[in-house]
């Protein structure tokens, strides 16, 4: 374990629904309690177990376990096993390193162990990836990691302010969600994965 000076912390969902009370059944909390899942910051100690030592600059997750009985990331210092913790590049600040572990976590689990493309990686064939939402939180990350790390062929959607964005993050079509002719459009390709990061019936409806 580390002692993290939180320098930032991020919020997502899971954040706010557990603040809500919403996740209440799923992960029970005993108040008072310290929320927050992302951080970033400097290690002022270290276990002698460690890989890091004091003063490294680190970013990573509390994880919700770990949440019941110690301090989550909203708080001065954080508590955290270097498990879940990883170098923060020179190139990124406080803030954009804690904006990533949670939403990028999220795309590689749902792409790697719901999707199985860990799996599917080792054929020959490309695979094809239908991202929807590509330009949100989980989104980006899952345009980039579906590209990058596994190789696939990425189609997303977004609005048309952000194609560009999602272009430029890797997908190799973008699609205006708002385009009356975008379900037809999405119709063309068989998919291996579709990743909605939108929600609601109405795409369940449309793609299963």
């Amino acid at each position: 374990e580390v002692i993290v000076e939180v320098h930032s912390a991020g919020i997502n969902p899971t954040d706010w629904k557990q603040r809500k009370g919403t996740l209440s059944t799923i992960f029970p909390l005993t108040l008072p309690c310290i929320l927050g899942i992302d951080l970033s910051g400097r290690v002022v100690r270290a276990g002698a177990d460690s890989p890091y030592s004091e003063g490294d600059e680190v970013f990573g997750r509390q994880t919700l376990d770990r949440m019941r009985e110690l301090n989550g990331s909203y708080a001065e210092y954080a508590i955290v096993d270097s498990a879940d913790l990883y170098r923060k590049p020179s190139r990124l600040t406080h803030d954009e390193a804690a904006a990533v572990p949670h939403a990028c976590l999220a795309a590689y689990a749902a792409l790697a162990h719901v999707g199985q493309l860990v799996s599917k990686c080792k054929a020959s064939q490309e695979r094809a990836v239908l991202i929807l939402g590509g330009s949100g939180g989980v989104g980006t990350f899952a345009v980039q990691v579906a590209k990058r790390h596994f190789s696939c062929f990425v189609m997303a959607s977004c609005s048309a302010a952000n194609v560009d964005l999602v272009r430029e993050l890797g997908a190799d079509e973008v699609l205006d969600y708002s385009d009356p002719g975008f379900l037809r459009s999405v119709g063309g390709t068989k998919f291996d994965v579709v990743l909605d990061c939108v929600g609601g019936d109405d795409y369940w409806t449309a793609f299963r």
